[in-house]
This record gives structure tokens, sequence and C-alpha cells, in this order.
């Protein structure tokens, strides 16, 4: 008895038991099987849909026909087994190229448009999509792959993009897994502890703050041309105390004078002073008709702008490792974000990299047999409590491979406790500036076409008459139209 059924385009195939399922989150779900193909049969081909069920009819992998293979022949009295080898459901996500450009969106309202956007077509339906409290002043996603655009977005957040095989799509954090009972006969469990990621002190840099509106006035001066005759020359530039965040007004001797943008002003002659945002220098517009002369009195009301770094410690975990090794505990990080601009979002972006990198990554392995896969779906919240052998909490199933065992299925597990996003072949670093940035590509500019294209057809016409006369197209009565007068253009 076959311990799965394999469905090509809804079509039954009778299934041997030479299969393998192998699935792990963040990547492409595979699996092999060889199936029996009887007079009648379609021979399968690359790129049909196929699914897998387990004895109870539960969809255990979807996916696409990725390689056929026939067996080696040697007469028409052989039976004909076909080796399939399907690429999970998921794999779509890389068949699709992303050009849009989001701003001031969360991260789970960037999901929602691009799963309507890209994914409603192709078959999906919207499960689960997580909310999440990040938000990006500015998100851009130009040619590039949907699943690399998803994969991106669930990094910065701690998430995990999945689709079921019921081609149920989900981008979900830990909160929204589903607890699930594990099996009671456990074989080879087995745990691996790492905590060469753990943070105890999170610096973070590129923040900026706003001042309030401040007011400062200088008497202008000048430099002095030493060479006789001696001559004075009014300054050119004034240096704030603050970096410039905006011009409030600027006053020469009482009266207002002309302010404008450094690199787009200079020539217009009623600009005096040119300024550039995160700068603290003014300088003189050369073309300005009215500059200050020496003696001046300059009078500058502005918002400033300045850096601030912020520092978030794990007080706990830094006395843990102290009293573990004598030393004072500090494990310290930095990153660096210039996007940010206040330090409330800093705060925020250090605490959540202080909070990803505060617990030890522990990894559980186990082996059992049975027919229902339900226990071990992907994501699916284990709690294991076997304090002798030092295995105890809560765990999420992120790899599973399936392959037949007797009567049974043989089903293999990997659980851990974070880092449940973590693909092969690839390095995950949180600090770096594209996972926690507030702007991802901000320059990158989305051209878009039109969907249809309209065809503009003018009202105008013209008549040819018998005579081969033809007269101008007209919407309306003017000076061609026959009707008046038999007035025609020559």
């Amino acid at each position: 008895m076959a311990l799965i059924k394999v469905k090509i385009n809804s079509v039954e195939y009778i299934a041997t038991n030479k299969f393998s399922i192998k699935q792990q989150v963040g990547s492409t779900y595979s699996a092999s099987v060889i199936v029996r193909i009887e007079a009648g049969d379609s021979i399968p081909q690359t790129h049909e849909a196929v699914q897998f069920l387990d004895s109870s009819d539960i969809p255990i992998f979807a996916g696409f026909v990725d390689i056929t293979e026939t067996p080696e022949w040697n007469s028409t009295f052989e039976v004909f087994l076909m080796r399939l080898t399907v690429k999970g459901i998921s794999s779509l996500l890389g068949n699709r190229m992303v050009q849009e450009s989001f701003e001031n969106k969360y991260t789970h309202e960037i999901v929602d448009s691009l799963f309507d956007t890209y994914l409603i077509e192709e078959g999906l339906t919207k499960g689960t999509i997580s909310t999440f409290t990040k938000k990006y002043i500015k998100y851009t996603a130009n040619n590039m792959f949907l699943d690399d655009v998803l994969n991106e977005l669930a990094d910065a957040v701690s998430a995990a993009v999945d689709v079921s095989a019921g081609k149920l799509f989900s981008f979900v954090n830990k909160d929204d897994f589903t607890t699930r009972t594990p099996p009671e006969a456990l074989q080879k469990l087995k745990k691996k502890t790492n905590g060469q990621k753990l943070v105890t002190v999170q610096r973070f840099s590129g923040a900026s703050e706003e001042t309030e509106e401040l007011t400062t006035s200088t008497v202008w001066g000048g430099t002095t041309d030493t060479g006789p005759p001696v001559v004075s020359y009014p300054d050119t530039t004034y240096s704030m105390l603050y970096s410039i965040a905006d011009i409030e007004g600027i006053a020469i001797n009482g009266s207002p004078a002309g302010v404008g943008i450094r690199g787009s002003d200079e020539s217009d002659t009623n600009t005096t002073f040119l300024w550039k945002y995160g700068e603290p220098l003014i300088t003189i517009n050369p073309s300005a008709t009215t500059k200050p002369a020496i003696g001046d009195i300059v009078v500058f009301i502005y918002v400033g702008t300045f850096s601030v770094e912020i520092i978030a410690e794990n007080d706990s975990l830094r006395a843990e490792i102290a009293s573990l090794n004598g030393t004072s505990g500090k494990i310290e990080a930095l990153t660096s974000d210039s996007s940010v601009q206040n330090s409330e979002d800093g705060q925020s972006l250090a605490q959540s990299l202080l909070d990803q990198n505060s617990e030890r990554e522990q990894v559980i392995t186990a082996q059992y047999n049975a027919l229902d896969t339900s226990a071990s779906q992907m994501l699916s919240i284990w709690n294991l409590d076997y304090p002798d052998l030092d295995i105890s909490g809560q765990f999420v199933v992120v790899e599973r491979s399936l392959q037949d065992y007797f009567d049974k299925l043989q089903i293999t597990v990997k659980l851990k406790n974070k880092n449940f996003y973590s693909r092969y072949g690839t390095i995950l670093k949180k600090n770096d500036d594209q996972v926690t940035s507030l702007t991802v590509r901000p320059d990158d500019v989305i051209l878009k076409t039109a969907d249809t294209v309209e065809l503009f057809a003018p009202e105008e016409e013209y008549e040819d008459f018998n005579l081969g006369i033809i007269f101008f197209p007209s919407s309306g009565p003017n000076i061609f139209d026959p009707q008046l007068g038999g007035v025609y253009p020559t």
C-alpha cells in the first residue's frame, strides 16, 4: 500500500513508496517520487502542478514538476516507472519580478500590497499576514525577484514566508505560529546550543534630532587683503552652531533677505543667502543684488539638527555572562543608520536589535514514525519538557523531511527557539544597514507604463466626394465647411 497519494493536475497517479520530501523555512521545498504510468495515463510534463497527500487525503506537499526521468528501457514489457523531481509551490515567488515603491508604509502593508499585485493571479490564497511595528519612510524594489523582496522584509522583522500545500500564503512572526502537540515517541532527540550571536550592549548611531526654533545674530565681518593698498572684503560664509534642518528667515539690519537652497538657487538675484540641509554653513549668493556689508547686523532664525548615539543594554544577560566567566559581561555591537530622523525611532531599532540577540540559539533535531503528518507542519510550535535531557521550552519546526519506512512515514524534524527564517547559503547580519534601515534603496526611481493602451480616436473626419475634392477635417462649422457658401480650400 502506498503511503502517499500523488496527483498531477488533479489526476491521481499510482505512487510507489520510493519518495522523499524536504522542507525548510525560507527555502524552496523539494520532493522526488516514482510514479507508475498506466495505459491511458498522460505522460507527466515539466511545470505541471503536483500535490502529495497523506493517507487521510490531507495535502502535505504541493509544487511543480521540475525534472522527469524515464527508466532505462531494455524491452517493451517493462513497467513504465517515471521519476519526478518536484520543486515546491513557493518557487513561483521566484518567477515574478517586482517594480514597486512604497512611502510611509508598515511591513505588513507592503506585503499585503505585494500579494494583491503579484500573487492573486498565481492562484494563491491570502492567509495570515502578521502586524508589525516597523515602518519604512521609503522602500523601493526595482527589478527584484519577489522572493528576494519578501525575504528581505521578513529578515528585518524576524518573520517567515511560507506557502502551504493548500496554496495558502503566510507572512508571520512567532506570535501567529500554531501550537501543536509533539509526538510521544520521539527518537534521536538532540539539542545544540549556539551563543555566538549574543549581544549585551547595542550601540546605535546615525539617528538625528531637531532643535527648537533658534535665533542667532552676528555683526558681519570681513577679510583683509594685506597687500598695498589695504582692502577689506565682506565675509562670504557664516557657520551656525548646529547643522541646519530649516531656515525660518534671515534679516540684514532688520530687513528680510532672500533665502534659497545651495545648488539650485544661485541664479536668483533676489536670493542673498544659500543653505543646504544637514550642513551648518550659510553662504552668500555671488549673483545676489543685496549682500551684507562689513558691520551689518545679520539675524538668523533657524531649526538645527544634531546626531545622537543610543545605547541599549541587557543588564540581566550581561550579569549572567559576567558570573559565568568573570568578565564585564559586555558584548557590544554597533549599528549605523542615517535615515533615522529621531531618537525615539533610534531607540526602538536599538532595542529591537538587542532583543534579537538576547537569547542563545537552540536547535533540536528528532525523528518519529507515523502516518499523520499534522504535528510536524512547518512553523508549528512544540512545547518540549525533558529537563533531565536539558531540553525544555518552546521550539518551532523549521525543517522537515519525509520518506517511506515500512508501513509508516519516517519524519525527521529540526526545531529552533529563534532565527526561524535563516536560510541555507545565507549569512544574516541583523546589524546590516540594509536590514535595519527605515529607507531601502530610496533613490531608485520606478517608471511604470499603463496596464492598457488607450487609442485616441479624433472626432474629425474628411469626406471624399465624386469630384475628388477633399475637404479639410473638421469637428464643427468653420470657413472650410461646405455649408458655408461653398468656400473651399485651394
